[in-house]
Order: structure tokens, then C-alpha cells, then sequence
């Protein structure tokens, strides 16, 4: 068959060994070196050679193909030449000398780079006259189609052709136009001007023509950041840990007496509240977050009060506590309050005993797997007109309430009141 040219342009450890039979070892690196360069300098040119519009694509390919093939033909014959004069051994009594061997090595050697440069050219000249030029109009970009399920959208990307390539990410209408309200109503957008006016989508509006309305510069960006999102925790899978609290659950605990509340580990699709903590803050701020809960330059709040589920990982749990220990240590801020909720089994249990012996704990309560439920982490690619998203939960979950002495004053929550917010 044909020669593979390798085209890393990493060093050929082999390749070296091979020569160190025959010539010193540093020059047999050398060689190896200047081979592996050359190759990947041929393989670059492909992506360096802009396409000619002008010329038959079709028939610039055949021809391309004829003369790689007739390049490698020649890399072959010349591989096989300077292998033939690396493994002559000057002792076996033919009275071939060391000087015509390193002399017939040299020639053969440089016969191999003179053919690997002629495939270089080749190379240059098929880029020239064999790549048809793409359809911009049609190339790339992101397909937002509701066509194949009823309630279910599918995000996608473009291929070469402008149709959508699966494999389908799929988000749920209401979950669409959640994150579409989410991006208009965060104003650090480069597409939008001052000027420009932010209105809501309600849930039984079209979600596309809304994001057809949005601005050139805004609407291929909010594609991205919809596809970016979709891909991040579809990659992540592990449904569970996206799992999040009820919306009555909220709501019950802002009347108990906790006031307006933020949540430190949310996403787009499972917020409650239009600002919140985030594990993808690169994508995610343009969907409302304000970064990740362990960035101290993005959360590191002077007062207010916190709602905090964290995965339900050991180390991102134990990594949430020595956070909220540190920031209600701090005298100089004002009052806070973190609301925690972490499952009460295995690791998370012994956490949760470390967490009830804070200083800084209120209220600590156990609440049984069969009086409350979270929302379902995969909520988003759900219809919510045939599904339901909540999720029962499969352990006791533990609710412990952390404030310091400022926060103490200004929310006063007993555990009777706590308890009865989280039960349905």
C-alpha cells in the first residue's frame, strides 16, 4: 500500500533507534527531527492555501489525487532506498567502506526529503485547485426547530449544507422561553443598545419568531449561548445533580420569613430567580448568572440571603461549607443568611453533623424522603403539559439554616415555620 506520512511533528522515537544502527545517535535524531518537521510543515499547507473560485473543482481533484498518489509512490521507493543503505554493515567482509556507506546513507536521506518537499507542493497546489469554497449563507450556525415533538424544540448544529446534524439537543418550549427572558433581560449584551426596549415573552408566545426579532448581532450569540448551555450539562449527564428546589419551597420560605433570596448553585434551566451562582459562568452570565459560588470576585456578598443546594458531591459540599464559615466569620459584612439543603446519607451525612455543630447554624431539621420531592435536573427537555418535573426524593434531605449574628437579627425563622415550607 501507499506510505503514511506522519504529520505531528512529534519525534519518532523508532525511527531514531532504526538510524542509531547505522549513524551516531545525534544525527540519527537529527534526521528523525528534520523528517517530522517537514512532514507536518506539508500537512499545514492545507489549511494555508485559500481555495481558487475560478477553476474546475472537479477535475482539480482528480488530478490532485493522481499526483499524491505518485508523490507517496516516490516516498516509498526513497524510504526504501535509505533503509537499504541505513542497514548495510560495513564488517560483514564486502569490503564496502564506512566513508561509501555514510556517503550512499547522505544521498538516500536526501532523496527522502527532496520527495517529502514535492509532497509538500502537491499538497499546496490540491488545496488550490481541488477545495470547492463554502456557502457562508448556509455553513455553520444553529438550528432552533420544533417540527419533531410537540412542546420540544431541537438545537442543533448547521452542517456544509445549512441542515441541521444530529445528534439533537432538545429543550422544552417553556424552557426556551425561560432562557429567552433570561437573556433579554440581562443588559451587559454587546448586540443591544441602551435604547433598545426589553420586553418578556410569555409562555404561550412562539419562542422563534421572538428570537428572529432579536437584533443580528444578538440572535447568532443567543444561539450560541442556547447550544453552549444545552451541550455543557448534557455532557455532564447525572440528571440528579441538577435536581432543584420547588418553587413553593421558595415561596414558603420567603413568607417564613427569609426574605428575597438568591440560589449559589443553579443554571439557566433550573433557577428560580433571574440572578444566580453558576458552574459555567463563561456561557452562562449572558443567561443571568452572576459566576461560580467559589469565585470570590464574582460572590463574595456583603449582606443578603442565600439559598444553597449544591451538587451532591463530598468535595463541592465540603468546599460550600469552608466558604460559608468564612464569609459569616467576617465582622466587617453585614447580615447573612445561607439556607443549605444537602442530602442526609452517606458522606453528606457526616457533613450535615459538621454543619449542625457550627456556631453559626439557627435551625437544623431533618425532612423524610416521602414529604417532599426536588424538581427533576433534566426539567428542561420535559414537555410540562405531559410530564411532571418533580422528582421524589430517594433519601432524607437535611435543611440547615446558617446566619451570623446580623443575619439572626434580621430573619428570625423558627424550625416549626422552616419545616412546613419544604413539605408538599
Amino acid at each position: 500500500g501507499d506510505v503514511i506520512i506522519p504529520s505531528d511533528g512529534f519525534l519518532d522515537m523508532c525511527l531514531v533507534k532504526d538510524l542509531s544502527r547505522s549513524i551516531p545517535a545525534d544525527l540519527a535524531k537529527e534526521i528523525a527531527e528534520t523528517l517530522a518537521a517537514d512532514a507536518k510543515i506539508a500537512a499545514t499547507g492545507l489549511l494555508e492555501v485559500a481555495p481558487d473560485d475560478d477553476l474546475d473543482k472537479s477535475k482539480g481533484r482528480e488530478q490532485a489525487r493522481r499526483d499524491i498518489k505518485q508523490r507517496a509512490r516516490d516516498i516509498k521507493k526513497a524510504s526504501k532506498a535509505a533503509q537499504v543503505a541505513l542497514d548495510t554493515d560495513t564488517s560483514d567482509g564486502k569490503n564496502i567502506g564506512e566513508q561509501e556507506v555514510n556517503a550512499s546513507i547522505i544521498e538516500t536521506l536526501q532523496d527522502l526529503k527532496s520527495a517529502s518537499l514535492q509532497l509538500e507542493e502537491t499538497i499546496r497546489i490540491a488545496q488550490k485547485n481541488a477545495i470547492k469554497p463554502l456557502n457562508t449563507e448556509t455553513c455553520g450556525g444553529i438550528s432552533i426547530n420544533g417540527a419533531r415533538r410537540k412542546g420540544i424544540y431541537d438545537v442543533t448544529l448547521k452542517g456544509a449544507n445549512g441542515k441541521p446534524n444530529r445528534p439533537y439537543l432538545t429543550i422544552s418550549k417553556s424552557h426556551l422561553c425561560k432562557l429567552i427572558n433570561l437573556w433579554t433581560g440581562n443588559e451587559n449584551h454587546k448586540g443591544r443598545k441602551n435604547e433598545d426596549k426589553v420586553m418578556k415573552l410569555h409562555y404561550n408566545q412562539d419562542p422563534l419568531n421572538y428570537i428572529e426579532s432579536l437584533s443580528t448581532q444578538e440572535q447568532p450569540e443567543f444561539r450560541k449561548a442556547l447550544y453552549c448551555c444545552l451541550a455543557r450539562y448534557e455532557g455532564l449527564k447525572g440528571a440528579g445533580y441538577q435536581c432543584a428546589v420547588p418553587g413553593i419551597a421558595f415561596d414558603a420560605a420567603t413568607k417564613a420569613g427569609l426574605g428575597s433570596t438568591m440560589e449559589c448553585f443553579a443554571s439557566p434551566f433550573n433557577c428560580r430567580y433571574e440572578r444566580f451562582c453558576s458552574a459555567f459562568p463563561d456561557v452562562e452570565t449572558r443567561l443571568g448568572s452572576i459566576g461560580s459560588f467559589f469565585d470570590d470576585k464574582a460572590f463574595s456578598p456583603k449582606e443578603g440571603s442565600f439559598e444553597v443546594n449544591p451538587p451532591f458531591v463530598p468535595e463541592i459540599m465540603e468546599a460550600m461549607g469552608r466558604k460559608i464559615e468564612r464569609l459569616l466569620n467576617d465582622d466587617c459584612r453585614g447580615p447573612l443568611s445561607f439556607l443549605v439543603i444537602i442530602p442526609n446519607w452517606g458522606e453528606g451525612s457526616s457533613f450535615c453533623h459538621s454543619l449542625e455543630r457550627s456556631m453559626h447554624t439557627q435551625v437544623n431539621l431533618l425532612i423524610k424522603a416521602a414529604d417532599h420531592a426536588f424538581l427533576d435536573g433534566a426539567q428542561h427537555v420535559k414537555d410540562t403539559k405531559t410530564e411532571t418535573l418533580l422528582r421524589p426524593s430517594s433519601w432524607d434531605t437535611a435543611v440547615i439554616l446558617m446566619q451570623n449574628n446580623k443575619g439572626r437579627k434580621e430573619w428570625p425563622v423558627d424550625e416549626k415555620t422552616l419545616k412546613e415550607s419544604f413539605c408538599v
